[in-house]
């Protein structure tokens, strides 16, 4: 089934298309990366790579513990923190945003000021953000780059807290929702939940 898209990603290959990989059979992979974010990599181990990644968030050596010891030896905003690979895989910008909502911390707040509370809550609220966008099949925004693989688009974004919200309320306490870059990537947060 096509799915309509003002940017053209049903079509194949497109203006996003960046690599195509034909095999034997006739078959083709097209890797699309609308925002240029995206790269491939020919590696000879796979075992060398996938060591350079931090644990992902379901995993059991995502712990309080690791956390602590990873933030306090970087100033760097919470944010990029959570999305640097080499320190946790599988947190992207849209869901550290939401997550740091979800644990009332200020994304741009240095990574080894907070406290093992904020840690603690931070850990549950990446995990809460991650499961739910997972329920919602994830989060197709306004580029529509994000697509199920029958084309559909994901639904998180209509379960945003802040993401994409800039100027209007929060949905907790009705002040207004700010945007600001870190590292190059839009963060948004509400002032007056998030310390």
């Amino acid at each position: 089934m096509k799915h309509k898209s003002r940017y053209d990603i049903d079509k194949l290959p497109n203006k996003y298309t960046r690599v195509i990989i034909s095999f034997n059979n006739g078959a083709r992979l097209y890797f699309n990366d609308l925002r240029k974010f995206g790269w491939i990599k020919v590696i000879s181990n796979i075992k060398d790579q996938i060591l350079k990644l931090g644990p992902e968030p379901f995993s059991k050596e995502f712990t309080t513990e690791y956390l602590k010891k990873i933030f306090s030896k970087t100033a760097k905003a919470i944010k990029l923190v959570l999305i640097d690979q080499e320190k946790i895989a599988g947190i992207g910008n849209i869901y550290a945003s939401e997550a740091l909502f979800e644990a009332q911390i200020l994304p741009k707040k240095p990574a080894k000021k907070l406290r093992e509370l904020e840690i603690e809550r931070l850990r549950d609220s990446i995990i809460f953000v991650l499961e739910k966008g997972i329920k919602y099949g994830g989060s197709s925004v306004a580029d529509e780059a994000y697509r199920q693989v029958d084309g559909t688009k994901g639904q998180m974004q209509k379960h945003f807290m802040v993401y994409e919200r800039k100027g209007k309320q929060c949905l907790r306490c009705k002040a207004v929702i700010k945007k600001i870059r870190l590292g190059g990537r839009g963060t948004y947060y509400c002032p007056v939940c998030q310390k």
